[in-house]
Order: structure tokens, then C-alpha cells, then sequence
């Protein structure tokens, strides 16, 4: 009797594990297309680049003296808003959307976004220095919310099948 008490409290630690994580992937990726489609109602303005670059950006490890090399397109934007003029270099909804591996990707974002060029900027309508160039998200955190809902409901599903046996 004993055994099957630890046993089921065992299947229900797990079980409970394994749904925590995938509600947690869950809960990360809905915050992310929450972000996207709460910057789709912002009003769109006129602005133009002052300053676009490419960034190299070195994140060390922590155990074994190595590092990798990552690459951000650095662009600064002005826009003006009731005769105001604002400046900032956010992208996109989602912070550090923007970094590529290859130098060549984030060269191609500051080619369309180049030094003197007019582009559309979205400006918060309840802060107008809040702003972005980019709606949406890059392609390759697209494809990371939908492998991490994928990975949650597959959590959620082993969860619950644990649970039961």
C-alpha cells in the first residue's frame, strides 16, 4: 500500500512538472503575441534615420572561456509629434528581436533602414516617445513562439498523461 501511495504521489509531482513548464512556455509566448498586437494600434507617423550600424555583441560563457559572436542592426530614428521631436532606436515590440548570427542578416536590416531615409514609425498614442519601425517580429522568433506553444501543449499533454497512470 505504501508503495502505491509514493508511486501515485510520484505520477502527480511529474505530472503537475511537466504542466507547470508548458503553462509557463505557454504564458512566455502569449506575452510575446500580446506585445505584437498591442503595437498594431499605434499611430503611424513620418520619421527618418540619423545613424544606422551594425553591432557586434559578445555574450562570454560562463564555464569554459568561450563566446559567441551575435549581430544587431543599431538604428537611431527621429519622428516629430505636436511639433515635438523624439528620438529612439527600438525595432520591434519585442526586445532583442533583432539578432542575427551572421553579419550579412543584420546588414540586410540596415539596408532598409539607411542613414537620410524617410521611413514609417509607429508612436504610442498614450507616450509619443514611445516608438517602433518594425510591426510584427522577425522570422525567427515567429518561429520560436510557435515552437514554444508546440512545446508547451506537448508539456501540458505528457503532464496530464502522467498523471493518469
Amino acid at each position: 500500500m505504501t508503495n502505491l501511495m509514493h508511486m501515485f504521489s510520484d505520477n502527480i509531482f511529474y505530472g503537475s512538472l511537466f504542466i507547470g513548464l508548458g503553462i509557463t512556455l505557454l504564458l512566455i509566448s502569449l506575452r510575446w503575441i500580446y506585445n505584437i498586437m498591442q503595437y498594431r494600434s499605434w499611430t503611424r507617423c513620418s520619421g527618418v534615420v540619423i545613424d544606422s550600424k551594425v553591432i557586434d555583441d559578445i555574450i562570454p560563457f560562463q564555464m569554459d572561456f568561450m563566446s559567441i559572436k551575435k549581430y544587431i542592426p543599431a538604428i537611431q530614428y527621429q519622428y516629430v509629434i505636436d511639433s515635438k521631436m523624439h528620438t529612439s532606436t527600438q525595432l520591434s515590440p519585442i526586445d532583442n528581436d533583432f539578432r542575427f548570427n551572421m553579419e550579412q542578416d543584420a546588414k540586410k536590416i540596415i539596408e532598409r533602414f539607411s542613414k537620410g531615409e524617410n521611413i514609417d514609425v509607429w508612436v504610442n498614442p498614450k507616450n509619443n516617445s514611445q516608438s517602433i519601425i518594425v510591426q510584427g517580429c522577425s522570422k525567427e522568433k515567429g518561429i520560436q513562439i510557435f515552437g514554444y506553444i508546440i512545446i508547451a501543449m506537448l508539456l501540458f499533454g505528457i503532464g496530464l498523461f502522467v498523471m493518469t497512470f
